[in-house]
């Protein structure tokens, strides 16, 4: 066992249940744990924590878990699940020492013991429950009272907090309709370290207690800086759907619109970074538009990361803001984090007249050379020898070759087969086919260069990097952007390294993939610098 702590969430859910009204707390109760459960077990001094998710099919109980520290996303299946009354058990499948939990329960809780060949201790579960994310939608705000700031934003079916004034950010764990608690970071979520209730009295706006922590209780009542309207545009026949932020005022205000990173990305984004930044413009005076990625949330299309796609839906959206009275059309910018300050060169060659451009971590090189380098620098965070490193860079460079060519198939085939049983592989380091007909190729092919369209570019840019960044190289990446800028003839350039930061601009050690469980705080100064630099571009500074 590695010295760390794990998460542990269990999380039960029948495939059949009673419909509940929107704001009601489906929750766990005796003889039915459907629900989700969030605790931890102590073998020797060690706490250990994990994701556990449970199905009834055909009265059946069914269950995987996940170590958030260990096992990166990957599930594995519980094994000997039994449900009996009051009393659940079951096996987790340690490679070296199998555990076997017991637990029942006592009061709102299930306790119990862990046993292994080598290790025994305590586990204790904590019921949580799942809430509507209409119902969620009504809490998220901007709280402020007495120097302290908190905006609560919906990331998907999680509530997410961030402090303000300390960068502090966290998922929010449901114990009621109005009560919640936070774990010491993103994706530990036990043993609380925050309670955060929400308070409506009558017709009164929403109130919010925060208590825990060195200081004085928080509380203060909802403050609506700005606006949100719901609002639909096409592109490729899917119809997007998004959150308009509309700053009070009669003028038109400039505005800017958010670009995901990859993968499932609803409009608040993966720990609701995106709806964060989205408050930061809008309460600066921007209008933001933040959709759900197609084939997400309440997006339709298929979900697909196609760059031609994807940059097209963007552009779909600036025309959107084009017909908005509330909104100056030759002021209208563009902030992309990865993936979205890849395309943000793409968006620009479908539409014109764009203000600005904010690229967040954004490679600039081939993406397949920036999903070769990411190999590099993240196995080289997390540890591994120079010798797994040159042999995964390897793999890599076969594996993109074969997509970009197709003429090494024999080479990948027998490289992949050697490189069986390593440590670093598959994910979250290398996504390696078997097959010839796998849809990743195509998707690959010979990649995007981003940095052939940003010679196109002719309006202000401003490129951050954080010091730990190692989705891509930083150093290539911006020797390729300034090479662009020094084609387009382009002067407006900006270049900033947030000190600390990682990838997704949270303060980090490494910027390692066994680091980000633990992340729980942005890096110093990394929001005011997003409005301040946007202002000045557009005339509002």
């Amino acid at each position: 066992m590695r010295g760390r702590s794990l998460l542990l969430v269990i999380s039960f859910a029948v495939v059949v249940c009673a419909a509940s009204s929107p704001q009601q707390l489906d929750k766990p109760s005796i003889g039915n744990p459907a629900g989700r459960w969030v605790g931890q077990y102590t073998t020797a001094t060690q706490p250990v924590f994990l994701v556990v998710r449970l199905t009834k099919d055909n009265e059946r109980w069914q269950g995987t878990y996940n170590r958030p520290t260990l096992d990166w996303e990957d599930y594995a299946d519980l094994r000997n699940l039994k449900v009996e009354g009051d009393k659940l058990s079951f096996d987790l499948q340690e490679a070296a020492n199998p555990l076997h939990v017991d637990v029942g329960w006592e009061k709102d809780s299930l306790l119990g013991t862990v046993k292994g060949a080598n290790a025994e201790g305590k586990i204790q579960l904590e019921p949580t429950g799942t809430l509507a994310k209409d119902h969620l939608d009504t809490l998220a705000g901007d709280y402020e009272a007495a120097g302290e700031s908190y905006v609560i934003e919906r990331e998907n079916s999680f509530l997410c907090f961030l402090n303000r004034r300390t960068g502090q950010s966290g998922r929010l764990m449901p114990k009621t309709e109005t009560e919640f608690w936070t774990g010491p970071t993103m994706d530990i979520w036990y043993p609380p370290k925050l309670w955060f209730e929400f308070v409506r009295t009558g017709s009164q706006p929403m109130q919010l207690k925060v208590r825990g922590g060195a200081k004085q209780d928080f509380v203060s009542t909802r403050n609506d800086l700005y606006s949100k309207e719901g609002v639909e545009f096409e592109n490729a026949g899917a119809k997007l759907s998004g959150t308009l932020r509309i700053p009070p005022g009669t003028k038109p205000h400039p505005a800017v619109i958010l670009l995901h990173g990859s993968n499932y990305q609803t409009r608040g984004a993966q720990y609701a970074a995106l709806a964060f930044v989205a408050d930061q413009f809008a309460r600066n005076g921007f209008v933001v538009l933040n959709y759900d990625k197609r084939g997400t949330g309440k997006s339709g299309g298929e979900r697909v990361d196609d760059p031609e796609l994807i940059s097209g839906d963007a552009a779909s959206a600036v025309r959107l803001l084009r017909t908005r009275k509330e909104i100056d059309p030759k002021r209208i910018g563009l902030w992309g984090i990865s993936q979205g300050g890849i395309i943000e060169p793409l968006v620009a060659e479908k539409v014109s007249g764009l203000a600005f451009f904010i690229n967040v971590s954004g490679a600039v090189v081939n993406t397949n050379q920036q999903e070769i380098q990411r190999t590099e620098l993240q196995l080289r965070a997390d540890g591994f020898s120079e010798d797994d490193i040159k042999a995964a860079v390897h793999l890599q460079e076969v594996k993109f070759h074969y997509a970009c060519k197709r003429d090494n198939w024999d080479e990948y085939e027998s490289t992949l087969k050697a490189a069986q049983g390593k440590q670093w592989l598959p994910d979250p380091y290398i996504g390696p086919p078997d097959s010839k007909t796998s849809h990743a190729w195509d998707f690959w092919s010979c990649g995007v260069d981003p940095g052939k369209s940003w010679e196109s570019v002719h309006v202000p840019v401003l490129y951050l990097q954080g010091e730990f960044e190692t989705y891509s190289k930083p150093s290539e990446n911006l020797l390729r952007l300034q090479q662009a800028m020094n084609v387009a003839g382009n002067r407006k350039f900006d270049h900033k390294v947030m000190p600390g930061a990682e990838h997704s601009m949270f303060r980090a050690k490494n910027g390692g993939e066994k680091e980000e469980p633990f992340l729980n705080t942005y890096v110093e100064g990394y929001f005011p610098l997003l409005t301040d630099w946007a202002q000045r571009q557009v005339g509002t500074r």
